[in-house]
């Protein structure tokens, strides 16, 4: 009886340790790019390779969006206080978008130039508003669209680990 008690036990034990080794899961396959990294440090970074370009314009995002930060609270008073479109600041800030416009994207940050597309034509829509409340919604659209376009910018940088040679202050505008 002993003997069968020893037997019994240790293919139970057995059982165990098998099992628990694999707990029904199999490896995973996996990608033949990440098969070819060296360790799991290569594996993290793959993504953030940056290149001097991708430095330069996110320096230039950052420069181009700390003049329109500076102008656009001052444009806000001009039409919160009826003053159609505060010309002056809408001049500026037209032609300011209109240069950026026209400076070519890399990546990552291509997808961005659609949304700033849309800044301008919000720009563009303010200066050809014909009352206060075109004119109110043009501006919050346009400060709305602004927003989004840094707070892309930002994610896109940190996601890419790109940093701008320039650091500048990307709080909201109020």
């Amino acid at each position: 009886m002993t003997r069968l008690f020893k037997v019994c036990v240790t293919f139970i034990l057995v059982v165990l340790v098998a099992t628990g080794c694999v707990q029904g899961h199999t490896p995973q396959k996996q990608s033949e790019d990440i098969k070819k990294l060296s360790n799991r440090q290569d594996v993290n970074h793959v993504k953030l390779e940056q290149t001097t370009e991708s430095e330069v314009y996110a320096t230039e995002i950052e420069t181009y969006l700390g003049s329109v930060y500076s102008l656009l609270p001052g444009l806000g008073t001009e039409v919160d206080n009826g003053i159609h479109g505060g010309v002056n600041q809408l001049d500026t800030l037209l032609t300011k978008a209109e240069e950026f416009e026209a400076i070519p994207s890399v990546e990552p940050f291509h997808k961005l130039k659609d949304l700033h597309h849309s800044y301008l034509v919000a720009l563009e829509e303010l200066d050809a508003a014909k009352d206060e409340n075109d004119a109110r919604l043009h501006y919050s659209y346009a400060t709305l669209t602004i927003r989004l376009y840094a707070m892309e910018y930002q994610s896109l940088a940190a996601e890419n680990g790109i940093k701008a040679t320039k650091d500048f202050d990307m709080s909201r505008i109020d």
